[in-house]
């Protein structure tokens, strides 16, 4: 599940530091650093891959890695997460 982002740091510095700047600005080391881009990771492998955004769209994508991986292929869905 692709929730847009990587949060560790962000949710750590609001865990330990409640009242500190991470809270106020939500600055801090780390939090703004972009997803790959899923669906094309297994791509030099020849692994398909598919990106979800809609509950059509998931639908669609869980029924290619179904037809996928019955073959005996690897399939990567990257279902998105809304905000």
């Amino acid at each position: 599940m692709n929730n847009q982002g990587y949060r560790a740091m962000l949710n750590g510095q609001r865990l330990y530091y409640a009242d500190g700047m991470a809270r106020r600005t939500e600055l801090t080391p780390g939090y703004r650093i972009g997803p790959p881009v899923y669906e094309e990771m297994g791509t030099p492998f020849g692994v398909g891959g598919a990106r979800a955004e809609t509950a059509d769209e998931l639908a669609a994508a869980l029924e290619r890695a179904l037809r996928e991986t019955r073959a005996g292929r690897s399939y990567i869905v990257n279902a998105v997460l809304p905000e």
